[in-house]
């Protein structure tokens, strides 16, 4: 049994195949990851925060993926990184907070512009 730190919630990312609009058979598999969460900002833009300071690192997306998803994100992002954004990864089930991604959501950009975002911020 884990124990929640001082000011964080629970939190269930729950992905879906096919959110982006795909029809088909495997449109109805869906399942969550956990994070203990006491960020400041939204759970979804520290989620995205945090995948997009570790892809603009410069150990960011050390297997070259040509796309990078959300499952990608869970199993290569480090765990330093989401403290960062205030998350932290839990093997629990229930959570107080859920947000839901599309689990093949591609994560890198198309042009690899990232504008103005700095990852040092």
């Amino acid at each position: 049994m884990f124990e929640l730190l001082p000011g964080e919630k629970l939190l269930a990312v729950c992905w879906s195949y096919g959110l982006a609009g795909e029809d088909s058979p495997d449109d109805y598999d869906a399942g969550c990851w956990h994070f203990g969460y006491s960020g400041g900002a939204s759970p979804e833009e520290a989620l995205r925060d945090a995948v997009r300071d570790y892809l603009t690192s410069p150990n960011g997306n050390p297997n070259g993926y040509a796309h990078f998803n959300w499952g990608d994100a869970i199993d290569e992002v480090p765990k330093e990184i989401w403290a960062k954004y205030g998350l932290r990864e839990l093997p629990e089930e229930y959570a107080e907070l859920r947000v839901t991604v599309d689990h093949d959501e591609q994560l890198l950009p198309e042009d690899d512009d990232w504008g103005d975002y700095d990852a040092g911020a």
